[in-house]
């Protein structure tokens, strides 16, 4: 009984320890400005903390001593002039290297006060504000410091930020399956997944959206009672003022509430709670959406969204007519699985499909699940929140579209909702198999998500940025990596080459003690489900919980 008990706080704390582990890697390795928009969003932050302004107008130029950094480092792939790629850097002189290396690190923390007139404006405050708030106050504490040691404090922010979502997943999990194993199997599966890492592992706004969501999304699985309304106005409100995206979740809640007064006997009570929740969720957040409408005609203030403010329904239709919807969906489901960074990075395309053919068969046995009555409920409620999701991400592969003529979106956006879809994801896998190999069928998927994190960091994403691979100019595909390369250089070498342009402590033998740190905590993460799976052959720790909505 002790056992069963401690067992999944110890499981998960051990998945934090390892997620938080596996994350301070990725923060250290991951290039300067490498992440999605990081170098926008970390001007962003930089301007709340330097003009003492809550908000920013995103035609600000961002400031003297960040446009320095991003003509000194190494830029993304195909950003294109003035700035020299990771691609042309590891081409030049290593004294030239040597010397930009040292001039970032000599460039004057007061110029983050300065704004370059010729730099580029600061398109991410277009943002809700929150994250930036929030990531203010450490800025503020370490300003002092050379600006490749604050973008290291800010991605650990970020990081700690997006751990709160594993305790959330598995909670979520355990309110679903009413069953302890597979609700700490969903949470060790978030805790490996790779892309997941790339985006929350850098300065921006998706952890936090993450959290938020994920925390939506556990208060509309509770019972109902004005306290949890309360609580589901608080976490929309805060989403609302973090990401646009989180607009979706209006009409997915919309539909929740209806089919629950359809169904439910005290129809105005739900009307009350829905009345409550909107109406806290608009207390918090309407302000932003109304300045949005006001200062650029769309209520999300995209770009994108305010380009084409003026345009008809039917523009809009005769451009979904013409809009590569398959070619939009590939794009978003590969760069959900992985993308590795602004580089635009990939793996064999066999892994990609091996992926898809897992996702297919989980629809497969959600299909199957709708006919278990107990959980149809939890069904529909996560594929509402889901499903209006996707069909945010295509309205964006719309707008996308209509404003560049690209059949494409970013499928990282989608860990927005990744509570919702991989618990989903788990329970079509389980529906589909016998209860006894359940356990060892989402190990393996463990093992996958693990052996892929492990890949790509080790062989793909490391020698790139170490200068071992490059993209082929004809194909832009980058080249594999052989262990020839490493005649020259040697292990030492690439570490000194990820130590450059980063904070002066991350020196190569640091470098190599958060490898093994991390290796060592994806092995863990990669056997702990399997030794879970055995241990409730003997410790029943897979018993079957009460139902809390009853």
């Amino acid at each position: 009984m002790r056992l069963r008990q401690s067992l999944p706080g110890a499981v998960l704390a051990t998945a934090l320890l390892c997620f938080l582990a596996r994350g301070i890697f990725y923060c250290s390795f991951m290039p300067l400005w490498e992440g999605y928009d990081e170098w926008a969003h970390f001007g962003y932050i930089q301007q709340i903390v330097s003009t003492n302004r809550p908000l920013v107008d995103r035609t600000e130029s961002v400031s003297r001593e960040l446009w320095a950094s991003m003509n000194l480092a190494p830029a993304p792939w195909n950003t294109g002039k003035p700035f020299i790629t990771q691609d042309d850097f590891w081409r030049l002189p290593a004294e030239e290297r040597a010397a930009r290396a040292a001039a970032l690190r000599n460039l004057s923390p007061g110029w983050s006060k300065e704004p370059e007139r010729n730099g580029a404006p600061i398109y991410e405050a277009l943002q809700p504000p929150l994250y930036y708030w929030i990531a203010s106050i450490p800025y503020w504490l370490v300003a002092h410091r050379p600006i490749a040691d604050r973008v290291f404090v800010i991605r650990c922010v970020s990081l700690a930020i997006a751990c709160l979502a594993i305790p959330l997943v598995f909670l979520i999990g355990e309110r679903v399956f009413r069953s302890v194993l597979p609700a700490l199997l969903v949470a060790i599966l978030l805790a490996m997944l790779p892309e997941l890492m790339i985006d929350v592992c850098r300065a921006g706004n998706e952890c936090l959206g993450i959290v938020l969501f994920s925390w939506l999304t556990l208060l509309v699985l509770t019972p109902e009672s004005s306290r949890t309304s309360i609580c589901t106005g608080i976490a929309l409100g805060l989403g609302l003022l973090t990401k646009a995206y989180f607009l979706t979740s209006v009409p997915a809640l919309l539909v929740i509430y209806a089919v629950r007064a359809w169904r439910g006997t005290d129809r105005r009570a739900r009307l009350r709670q829905a009345v409550l929740v909107f109406g806290i969720a608009f207390a918090i957040a309407g302000w932003w959406y109304v300045r949005n409408r006001i200062t650029t005609g769309a209520w999300s203030g995209l770009l994108e969204s305010a380009k084409l403010a003026h345009h008809t329904p039917g523009q809009f239709l005769e451009a979904a007519m013409q809009v590569n919807w398959r070619n939009a969906m590939d794009s978003i489901l590969l760069s959900h699985i992985w993308f590795g960074g602004w580089s635009s990075l990939q793996v064999r395309s066999w892994m990609y499909h091996l992926i898809f053919f897992v996702i297919e068969a989980s629809i497969v046995g959600v299909l199957l699940a709708l006919r278990d009555t107990e959980k149809r409920k939890s069904i529909g409620t996560l594929a509402a929140i889901y499903g209006f999701f996707w069909l945010g991400q295509l309205y964006n592969v719309l707008l996308l579209f209509m404003a560049k003529g690209a059949s494409t979106s970013m499928g990282w956006y989608m860990y927005c909702v990744v509570a919702a879809e991989l618990v989903l994801l788990v329970l079509g896998i389980q529906t589909l198999l016998p209860k006894r190999f359940r356990p060892w069928a989402i190990s393996i998927l463990i093992l996958l998500a693990g052996t892929l994190d492990f890949y790509t960091v080790t062989f793909v994403s490391i020698p790139y940025y170490a200068g071992l691979t490059a993209h082929a100019a004809n194909t832009g595909a980058v080249r594999a990596f052989h262990f020839s390369s490493l005649e020259n250089i040697g292990i030492a070498g690439v570490m000194g080459r990820l130590s450059i342009m980063k904070a002066a402590w991350l020196t190569p033998a640091v470098q190599t003690f958060l490898y093994l740190i991390y290796a060592a905590a994806t092995a863990l993460l990669i056997v702990l489900p399997f030794r879970l799976s055995m241990i409730t052959q003997t410790v029943s720790v897979d018993a079957s919980l009460p139902d809390k909505r009853k």
